[in-house]
């Protein structure tokens, strides 16, 4: 479940949603960008996150907060910053 919220760019921001929601970004495309904030809920161990146009999914986002592996570690945050990833 999304717990706070979630919002693209200024507008629209949606907050506790349903789940799955299914959000429209009308005019989204090349040069476009999106932002997404999203806070699990206490206790959860996975979420999902998909881009899609139609039935392709151009981005699929699968964090998982149970993973037990020194090899492998969800990314939580990835910013790009005065060239760094932070």
């Amino acid at each position: 479940m999304i717990g706070m919220g979630a919002g693209v760019g200024p507008s629209p921001v949606i907050y506790n949603s349903a789940t799955p929601a299914e959000l429209h970004i009308p005019s989204f495309g090349n040069g476009k960008r999106v932002q997404l904030v999203l806070i699990p809920l206490p206790g959860a161990s996975r979420f999902h996150v998909n881009l899609r146009t139609g039935s392709d999914i151009a981005l699929h986002f699968n964090p998982r907060f149970d993973v037990k592996s020194k090899f492998l570690s969800p990314i939580i945050l990835l910013r790009k910053h005065t060239g760094l990833y932070m």
